[in-house]
This record gives structure tokens, sequence and C-alpha cells, in this order.
């Protein structure tokens, strides 16, 4: 790639690995609970508005839920240094948590019907995919501490 630097001396390529190292996570987080949405509309229905309220608020909930536990009730601090190589190879196996965020939410509506799938998907594709991506953060160090 081309080295394109401005007045301050960074390349084109430094700005375009920080802005995958700081927007990778939320990016795949961001595709999986939009198509999430989808296959829930596409299965369940076009939803009423206080459903999508329904829906974003199944996803905050196990967002706070699995941030709480993580955390030790909120308590402990990150001890994650600036470790990019490793937060590169994590965004690359980002895939695995969006499709399976996106499977277990569009598994939702074949057990619970009506309103309840729209909180239920929401609510069980966020912990998915939050549990699949700490995996993959975890392998990706693994993998970092091997080299």
């Amino acid at each position: 790639m081309a080295r394109i630097t401005h007045r301050g001396g960074e390349s084109y390529t430094e700005g375009l690995r920080t802005s995958i190292r700081n927007n990778a996570p939320a990016y795949g987080f961001s595709i999986m609970i939009t198509a999430t949405f989808g296959v829930t509309s596409a299965l369940v229905g076009t939803p009423r508005p206080w459903e999508v309220f329904l829906y974003a608020t199944g996803s905050l909930v196990a967002f706070v839920c699995v941030e709480s536990v993580a955390t030790l009730g909120f308590r402990a601090e990150s001890t994650e240094g600036d470790r990019t190589e490793m937060l590169f190879l994590a965004a690359a196996l980002n895939g695995i948590s969006v499709l399976g965020g996106v499977g277990a939410g569009a598994f939702v509506p074949w057990l619970v019907t009506g309103w309840p799938a729209w909180f239920c998907s929401s609510l069980l594709a966020t912990v998915v995919f939050l549990l699949l991506n700490g995996i993959e953060f975890t392998l990706a160090a693994e993998e970092e501490e091997r080299r």
C-alpha cells in the first residue's frame, strides 16, 4: 500500500490500523445486532414501535449483565495495555462472534413467539456475541504470546 503522510508524519496505513483497532468489536456488534433484527423480523413479523424498544432493551440488559460479571460487579480494572497485534487478530476472528450471535438470535423465534421474541432474540444474540468475542480475544492473546 502506498505511504501517504500528512503534516504530522502519520501514514495512511497507520491511521487505518488505528481505525480498525478502535472500531472492530463495535463494528462486529453492529453487524450482528442489525442482522439479528432482520432475522427476527422475518420470523416474527414487522415489529410495532414498542417492540423495537423491547428489542433494544434486551440487548442492553444482556450487555450490562455480562459486563457486570466480567468486571466483578464493575469493580475490576482493565489490565489490557495497547496490544495492537492481538487486537488485529481478534478483529479478524470477529466473524465467529457475529455469526454465532445472529444464529442464537435467529433460534429464539422458534422457541418464543410474539412480543417476548423481540426481547429474547436480542438478549441471547448479545450474550452469545460477547461470550464468543471473549473467546476470540483469548485465542488472539494466546497466539500473540506464542509469537
